[in-house]
């Protein structure tokens, strides 16, 4: 009965010594981790700032562009599509015969009749 005692306790202590290894390793591991993330997170802010992108923009040959302009375009005329429908159907009979059909049923199409 002692030596089985004795076994347990041995058995037991051995448990614990491992699981108090297995504890102080993952910390160990969690803390390089730590350290990890933040040299990562510090890479990235570097990467990402606004100097460094103008810089490596600049050894690439990129030139910084100039202010945008926007253009207002007044509404095309309601009669527009017609008249490219026209022209194209003018130049149909210039055409071979499968560019022919091709053009006519553009214009048709152009016109409000989808046939083919």
């Amino acid at each position: 009965m002692c030596t089985g005692l004795g076994l347990a306790y041995v058995s037991q202590t051995a448990h614990a010594t491992q699981e108090n290894y297995d504890e102080s390793h993952l910390i160990y591991q969690q803390g390089q981790l730590v350290t990890e993330d933040q040299q990562l997170g510090d890479q990235v802010a570097g990467l990402a700032a606004s100097s460094r992108i103008i810089s490596e923009a600049a050894r690439l040959g990129m030139v910084p562009g100039g202010t945008w302009t926007y253009a207002n375009s007044a509404a095309q005329p309601a009669g527009a599509p017609r008249a490219v429908a026209a022209s194209v159907a003018a130049a149909a009979p210039a055409l071979d015969a499968p560019s022919s059909r091709l053009a006519g049923a553009l214009a048709s199409a152009l016109l409000g009749g989808a046939s083919w």
